[in-house]
C-alpha cells in the first residue's frame, strides 16, 4: 500500500462524492478540505490556489495535484489496488468514463447551469429587481430549453444505459463481478437522475438503472464517503 499522503479538496454539491467513494473502497486514509459554492453556485477563488482551473474535486496525492474526475480515478487506481476493484480499466470501463463526462453529463449541466443561473437571476443575483414577468419569463425559457435541447438528448443515452445494464447481469460497468473506474464515474449522473436534482428536473431513469443506483448507495464504502463528507462539511460550516 502507497505510504502517500492524500488530500481531497471537496467543493460542496459538487462530484467530489464519486471520489471520496473510490477512496472508501480502496480503503485510502485521506483528508477532506471543504469548500463552499458562492450565491451563483460558483466554486470559491481559494480553490485556484490548489488547482489552476479553480474547480472541485482536487486530489493532493504526495506532492502532486490532480484534477479532473476521470484522471483523479486513473491516478488513484494505479496507485492503490484492492482485489475488489479491477486492476487497469477495462474496455467497458473505459467507455463508460467518457460517456459519464462526455456525453450525460455535457447535456446535464447545461441543464442544471441553465436551471440554477436562472432562479439566481430571478432572485436578483444581478444586482437589480426583476419584475414578475421578467421572472416568468426567464423560467419559461428554462423548461423550453430542457424540453427542447436537453430531454432529447438524455432520453436516448438513459436507455442505451438501461438496455446495456440489462444485457449484463454481473451488475458493474466494468462488465465483470469487480467494480472498476467506469462505475465511479458513472454514479454521480445517475444518482442524480435517479435520486437528485436530475430526478426533480422530470429525468426518469428505468428500473435496471435504478437497481444499479441503489446497490451503490448500499455499499458500506459508499456510504462511509457520504458520511464522512457531510461531516467535514458541517465542521467547516461550523468554523464560518
Amino acid at each position: 500500500m502507497s505510504a502517500l499522503k492524500v488530500v481531497l479538496h471537496h467543493l460542496n454539491h459538487s462530484r467530489s462524492m464519486r471520489i471520496a467513494w473510490l477512496l472508501e473502497e480502496l480503503k485510502v486514509d485521506y483528508d477532506i478540505k471543504v469548500y463552499f459554492r458562492s450565491p451563483l453556485g460558483l466554486a470559491p477563488p481559494e480553490l485556484k490556489q490548489i488547482s489552476p482551473l479553480g474547480k472541485a474535486p482536487v486530489v493532493q496525492l504526495g506532492d502532486r495535484s490532480l484534477f479532473e474526475s476521470g484522471a483523479i480515478v486513473a491516478a488513484l487506481a494505479a496507485e492503490f489496488s484492492q482485489p475488489s476493484f479491477e486492476t487497469s480499466a477495462s474496455p467497458d470501463s473505459t467507455f463508460w468514463s467518457f460517456f459519464s463526462e462526455g456525453s450525460l453529463l455535457t447535456q446535464l449541466q447545461g441543464a442544471a447551469t441553465a436551471g440554477g443561473t436562472a432562479q439566481a437571476f430571478a432572485a436578483g443575483a444581478a444586482g437589480a429587481p426583476v419584475s414578475d414577468e421578467g421572472k416568468k419569463a426567464v423560467l419559461d425559457f428554462v423548461k423550453f430549453y430542457n424540453t427542447a435541447a436537453v430531454a432529447p438528448n438524455v432520453g436516448p443515452q438513459l436507455a442505451f444505459v438501461e438496455n446495456w445494464l440489462a444485457a449484463h447481469p454481473a451488475g458493474f460497468f466494468s462488465g465483470s463481478d469487480k467494480l472498476g473506474s467506469g462505475d465511479i464515474l458513472m454514479s454521480f449522473p445517475l444518482e442524480s437522475l435517479a435520486y437528485g436534482d436530475g430526478a426533480k428536473a422530470g429525468f426518469s431513469v428505468g428500473p435496471q438503472t435504478r437497481a444499479w443506483v441503489d446497490r451503490v448507495r448500499a455499499r458500506p464504502a459508499h456510504q462511509r464517503a457520504l458520511a464522512r463528507l457531510q461531516e467535514s462539511e458541517d465542521a467547516a460550516q461550523a468554523k464560518l
